[in-house]
């Protein structure tokens, strides 16, 4: 399974600055628990917010940098290589694919979804990084929760509803 895994506001923003202009724990501790044990793919920029490999994950970091290096991660130059480096890797060790950001990688992504997983703000903030726009016909909402403690924020899983 591929799935998009991603929290942002109401005016689809994902971040500023390199920085995700919220702090939600309890959407954090649900990002973990779905991708611990798992593949991850994301941007450099995303990598570098983070600081570090993300533990108990095989992180997989993409940049058009040749010479990027990051410590306990397989870096790759290209989305379509990272992805076909993970589909390889999720088959050996019997994991998911969480596609983490940012905008460019999601972008990409999209059409290879089988999952969403998206934490929507109720709120809207200022930012230069966007969730993209995607196809909602495409997908069918099979659970929604709205969180009201802290940050209030809508949780949704969709599954594709047609084929790739």
């Amino acid at each position: 399974m591929i799935a998009i895994i991603a929290a942002f506001s109401k005016n689809r923003i994902i971040g500023d600055g390199g920085r995700i202009p919220w702090n939600i724990p309890h959407d954090m501790q649900r990002f973990k628990k779905l991708t611990t044990g798992n593949i991850v793919i994301m941007g450099r920029i995303t990598y570098e917010d983070i600081g570090k490999p993300l533990p108990d994950r095989y992180n997989i970091i993409v940049t058009s940098d040749r010479d990027y290096v990051a410590d306990g991660c397989k870096v790759c130059t290209s989305y379509e290589e990272a992805l076909k480096h993970a589909l390889i890797k999720a088959d050996k060790i019997h994991a998911d694919i969480f596609i983490c950001g940012g905008a460019s990688i999601y972008k990409q992504a999209l059409p290879d979804a089988d999952k969403l997983y998206l934490s929507i703000i109720d709120d809207e903030y200022k930012g230069d990084r966007y969730f993209p726009e995607y196809d909602e016909s495409s997908f069918e909402c099979v659970h929604k929760e709205y969180i009201r403690e802290g940050t209030p924020y809508t949780y949704y899983e969709f599954t594709k509803t047609c084929p790739k």
